[in-house]
């Protein structure tokens, strides 16, 4: 009965989010002006045994949950770049957005949702504006080599999404609405209720902008054209209680994003020259989970992705299953060791008619993952892993990590870190299969990545921090490129390409009853060259490769002070050449400013039948310096905008 009880609530509150989000969606749109400047604790429940990142021993970059609730209208690489020095080029404002870490390539980076992998099929790689933050709850950043631990392509770094279960969860409901300049809308709600029985997260959201910023060409000004965008989501997460140990998860979600590909400067008033794009997601995942003291896990999924251009179509299907057992011995002068076996297979069928007809791809991968915290101030970590795939022979790819404490007290650590890893990233479908060209020599990337560094923890009463300086050196042979060969474009394996760098990464907070302050600091200064290549890349070796800076860092301060909040946040971004070694981009600094406040009602007003209501009004500004600049060559992107949001929350007020 009380399963029952719960899925009525839910779908009255359901009902009752679509009909308000809709009143609320018109509201502000009709408040949105059409200049091109408009002003405008959580309980967590996690699942029991480690998360996949917690088997390295490599500083990772946590979520931030101030910055996350704050971009909640914003896609994933709007998160990335402003909670840490990770560079991400982005071909226009809303365009696509793919990443690099450590000075690699966008299909070096493995992105994962609830452990599978969301990277493209067809190209490796993941674009950052297509994942809304309001479908978020957790994403931890993992910069460094590990494919032992994340799979296929992690030869840069990994990014980890995760959805937090609603078991247990009193009702919250979200409703949001925001409006700015570009004539740039959004609306969206989220709802999250549960028992201990069942838990359910239902969210959706719509988003569009007309992006007619102007932007100077040539000594003209200009307005761009071609670029609006137009993009809706829905997601709905059960969790089911399976009698006192066991769990049932199913998580559904799908996206539907249609762009005007936004023209270089020099076409943008040629409407010959004007393009259309369209990219639907739709994920599908299931799992039951066994919570005994060794864990057993299975899954299963089933993940699509569309993209229309123009008239070309390009489809894949990714039917996946997964399974692992996870066991943890503690309590003995060995100290504590955590282990998990396990392993996954892939179905992957295509359809484009850039393959021939038939094409179609089996993966699969098994794996074993060790931690052993030794003592309080040493651990190590060990991770193998061998994939296969159908016609393809991949190495097999372990790695290795060391924590060394010489300083552990409560409230003081210093740990010395050391990693070593060996890492693959296997062709793309498109390297394999594009065309009728024969791609049979193609062969997999093989990275050999060794880093290490120093760390520290620090937490009193009021005041916590921590820091990391990461120095690394990352050889990859076979590096995959797509050069002209002829009248086509083929991929090439190039000999072999050197990254190297490092990192610095700094966080502080200050708590009080009704104050907090937190600033994050991070630097990082990467270097990638051909060492090795053929006649097309002489004139790259030795130098950096195009489009890649040298130096990029960010600053994030966020705050509360009673009622009002405040956000900064300042990027930096070097200097880069283009594939025309003489030809560079000139550096650039963004700073965006929020402030909000929290409208708190009397308890009286703001009760009713056991539900708290929650008012915050906030304003955005971004790039408030009104700074030029380009992440691509000739791709125009917005100068200084404003944005105003507004959001309403209810939650259930827990008797005790």
């Amino acid at each position: 009965m009380k399963t029952i009880s719960i899925f009525r609530e839910t779908l009255k509150w359901q009902s009752i989010l679509l009909s308000v989000l809709i009143n609320f969606s018109t509201s502000i749109a009709s408040f949105a002006s059409d200049s091109t400047s408009t002003l405008l604790e959580e309980i967590v429940i996690t699942e029991e045994g480690r998360k996949k990142t917690e088997y390295t021993l490599s500083p990772k970059i946590k979520t931030d949950t101030t910055l996350k609730h704050a971009l909640q209208h914003a896609s994933l690489a709007e998160y990335v770049k402003g909670v840490s020095s990770v560079f991400l080029r982005d071909n226009g404002n809303g365009m696509s957005s793919t990443i690099s870490i450590r000075g690699t390539q966008a299909s070096h980076t493995q992105v994962t949702w609830n452990g599978v992998s969301i990277n493209s099929q067809t190209m490796g790689q993941v674009d950052f504006n297509l994942i809304p933050m309001f479908f978020i709850d957790d994403a931890e950043i993992h910069t460094g080599g590990n494919s032992a631990l994340h799979g296929n392509g992690a030869i840069g770094g990994a990014i980890a999404l995760t959805s937090q279960s609603a078991i247990n969860q009193p009702l919250k409901l979200n409703i949001q609405a925001s409006a700015g300049s570009y004539k740039n809308l959004f609306s969206g709600g989220n709802l999250r209720v549960g028992n201990k029985y069942v838990g359910s997260k239902t969210a959706i959201f719509y988003h569009q902008i007309k992006n007619d910023f102007k932007f100077n060409f040539r000594d003209q000004k200009q307005t761009q054209q071609n670029a609006a965008i137009k993009n809706y989501g829905v997601l709905e997460e059960l969790d089911f209680k399976v009698g006192s140990k066991g769990q049932i998860s199913t998580k559904f979600w799908h996206t539907n994003m249609h762009r005007e590909i936004q023209p270089m400067k020099q076409n943008n008033n040629n409407p010959l020259k004007y393009e259309t794009i369209q990219d639907r997601t739709t994920r599908l995942i299931a799992h039951y989970k066994l919570y005994t003291p060794t864990a057993l896990f299975f899954g299963v999924g089933w993940l699509n992705d569309y993209q229309k251009y123009k008239e070309e179509v390009i489809s894949t299907n990714d039917l996946t299953a997964r399974l692992y057992a996870e066991h943890c011995w503690s309590g003995t002068k060995a100290g504590k060791l955590s282990s998990k076996a396990g392993g996954e297979f892939h179905y992957i069928k295509p359809e484009a008619n850039a393959y021939k007809a038939g094409t179609q791809d089996w993966r699969g991968s098994i794996y074993l993952h060790n931690l052993w915290e030794i003592k309080q101030w040493i651990a190590i970590s060990g991770n193998f892993r061998k994939d296969f795939v159908y016609q393809t022979k991949i190495p097999f790819t372990p790695s290795a990590g060391l924590r060394i404490s010489p300083i552990f007290t409560d409230s003081l650590s210093i740990n010395i870190i050391a990693n070593i890893s060996k890492n693959i990233k296997v062709p793309t479908l498109n390297d394999r299969f594009w065309g009728d060209i024969d791609n049979r020599t193609l062969i997999p990337e093989e990275a050999f990545n060794i880093e290490v560094g120093v760390q520290h923890n620090l937490e009193k009463k009021i005041y916590k921090s921590q820091s990391s300086i990461m120095v690394y050196r990352n050889n990859v042979d076979n590096w995959i490129l797509w050069l002209p060969r002829g009248n086509i474009w083929k991929p090439i394996n190039v000999d072999e390409v050197l990254a190297m760098g490092a990192e610095i990464n700094f966080s502080q907070t200050f708590a009080k009853k009704r104050h907090q302050h937190t600033q994050t600091l991070s630097y990082s200064i990467n270097h990638t060259e051909v060492i090795k290549g053929f006649r097309e890349m002489k004139p790259f070796i030795g130098q950096q490769i195009p489009l890649l800076p040298t130096h990029t860092a960010n600053f994030l301060a966020t705050g509360k002070i009673t009622h009002v909040t405040y956000l900064l946040q300042g990027s930096y971004v070097g200097e880069r050449h283009t594939s025309d070694i003489f030809d560079r981009l000139p550096h650039y600094f963004l700073l965006s400013i929020q402030v909000g406040y929290d409208f708190t009602l009397t308890k009286k007003k703001r009760e009713t039948n056991g539900y708290l209501h929650h008012l915050n009004l906030s304003l955005q500004g971004n790039n408030i310096l009104n700074a030029e600049y380009e992440t691509m060559p000739y791709k125009a992107m917005p100068g200084r905008n404003f944005l105003v949001s507004l959001k309403w929350r209810t939650e259930k007020q827990i008797r005790k």
